[in-house]
């Protein structure tokens, strides 16, 4: 069964052309994208915020995944989270198996090369994943064993 273009719209799924018309945008403008009431704005704001690389817009991003409720708002967010490195594992890590109900409470020994959700894990471990070997390699990532949760 396929989702209709409204169905779509509604979970925050955007075209890559529907970005051109948000390319100009300054980073204090996308950052506001990412509080819309539109999910499909909150796409638009985290696919672009990822040209940005420091700490209030990871920051930002992480605040909005850990409320984000809308699946392709969720799958843009991690995405443009993961792009930032090895600087976003910290923050990643602090909240590493409390977004949800299913998720892991070690992360996996291999990366997750699945690009299709519903999100049957937690996002947190799939983003660490997504940064991949330089994560795991990170001094901070030594920091997980704090914040396990069983």
């Amino acid at each position: 069964m396929k989702s209709t273009k409204a169905q779509l719209k509604s979970r925050g799924y955007i075209e890559d052309q529907a970005l051109d018309a948000y390319r100009s945008f300054s980073k204090e403008a996308l950052l506001q994208l990412l509080n819309s009431k539109e999910a499909t704005d909150r796409t638009i704001g985290a696919k672009l915020l990822e040209q940005f690389v420091d700490k209030s817009v990871l920051d930002a991003m992480l605040s909005t995944l850990l409320t984000e409720k809308k699946l392709y708002t969720k799958i843009a967010l991690s995405e443009s989270i993961a792009s930032q490195g090895v600087i976003a594992c910290e923050a990643l890590i602090k909240h590493l198996g409390q977004i949800g109900q299913n998720q892991y409470h070690t992360l996996p020994d291999v990366p997750f090369k699945k690009k299709r959700y519903p999100l049957p894990r937690d996002i947190i471990s799939r983003t660490l994943c997504k940064i991949g070997v330089p994560a795991y390699q990170s001094t901070s990532f030594e920091a997980c064993a704090l914040y396990r949760t069983y």
